[in-house]
Parts: structure tokens; sequence; C-alpha cells
């Protein structure tokens, strides 16, 4: 092996560990975290980091990607084309689901993600790799839905990418409401009467996409 390809492998190896010990900390103590923290946990000093990473938001998204990438992983098996496009929305709840109870933590940065201030402090690499990844996990859903059009499965007059966003931000609404009430096993929003003032999450996630479902079908 070169010293050219030592170093690069070095370095490669230092930014891995630099990531462990951010994910380590970003999913104990969440984005309030400081780098010194992370540095502490990767037995760096804190410069080091910036040698890899320009910010403390670079080095939270960069978590993040490794998030998405499991996450598209759970799809690729959901979208395996020789399911029925029903078949493999049904199976994308499921995977989504799944993602939520295995991988709390990714879900919960997702949000992050979603706040337009935190996004205006990130990289533009940083960024356009966040937005393609963010885009392959919306697609995966848009061509089922697309090829459900196609064979008269689903609604002619429907927009894919719209009814991609309407059951995205659907279920991840249901998914982040179960996580702000892990601990309650009812929710009971103020503005709703009885019978309708105690509602099981894990039932409303899954009538959410049923109903979804049906929304979608001709």
């Amino acid at each position: 092996m070169g010293s050219q390809e030592r170093i690069k492998r070095v370095k490669e190896q230092r930014r891995a560990d630099i990531l462990d010990a951010a994910e380590k900390v970003f999913f104990s103590r969440g984005f309030d975290a400081k780098l010194s923290d992370i540095a502490e946990q990767a037995e760096l000093a804190k410069g080091t980091i910036y040698l890899y990473f320009n910010s403390k938001e670079d080095l939270y998204f960069s978590v993040l990607l490794r998030g998405l990438d499991i996450l598209a992983e759970m799809f690729e098996k959901a979208f395996d084309t020789t399911l029925s496009p029903v078949e493999q929305l049904r199976t994308y709840s499921t995977e989504y689901a799944s993602y939520f109870r295995e991988h709390r933590p990714f879900f919960r940065m997702l949000y992050r993600y979603e706040h337009p201030r935190i996004r205006t402090q990130v990289s533009p690499a940083i960024l356009h790799q966040l937005s393609r990844r963010s885009k392959g996990l919306l697609t995966f859903v848009a061509n089922a839905i697309k090829r459900g059009i196609h064979e008269g499965l689903f609604r002619s007059d429907l927009d894919p990418l719209q009814a991609t966003v309407v059951l995205w931000t659907s279920l991840s609404g249901i998914l982040r409401e179960i996580d702000l009430n892990e601990n309650d096993p009812l929710w009971s929003p103020s503005d709703l009467q009885a019978p309708l003032s105690s509602v099981n999450l894990e039932e409303l996630y899954n009538l959410s996409f049923d109903l979804l479902l049906r929304g979608l079908s001709a």
C-alpha cells in the first residue's frame, strides 16, 4: 500500500470514528449537544473535527444520512417489483413503522431536517446529499402509485407526487404523535369529545393507512 493510499484510509477511518461518536452523542443529547462533547467521545481535539466537517449542523446531518440509507434499504424490500402496487404500499407502511420502532433516534432526526432555519446552516454539499436521499425515498412511493394508476388500481385523476406527499406526511405525523406520547398508551387531545377522547395511536396509524389507501383506490 502506497503512502497516499494509507493516508486516505486513515482519513476515512477518522471521519467514520467522528461520525460514530457524533451518532452516540446526538442520540443521547439531541441537536443541543456540543462539538466538545463529540470530540471527547471520539477522543480527539475539537479542532480535529473541523478538518472533516464544517459545522455541527454538517456533522448532525451527516449522521442523518446514515439513517436515510437504512430507511432506503428497508424501502427496497417493500417495493419489490414482484408485489402489486397495493402490496408495495402496504409493505411500505409496515416497514416505515418498523423503522420508527427500531431506529427511533434517526426518525427524530428527520424532524430536525425539516426545520427551515436549520437547513440554512448546512453546507450545500450536505444539503444536496440529503435532498437526493429524500427524493429517492419519495420516488419509491411515487413509482408504486404511478404503476397502480397505470394498472387501473388507483384513481386516474391522481397526481402521483401529490399523493406521495400526502401519504408520507400523514403516516409521519401519526408516528410523530406516537413518539411524543410513547409513555401514554392513550392519546387525549383536548379538542376532541367522548367517545373520541382516547385514541390508541398504534391503531390510528393502521387506520390512517387504510383510509389513505381507500382514497387512492379506483
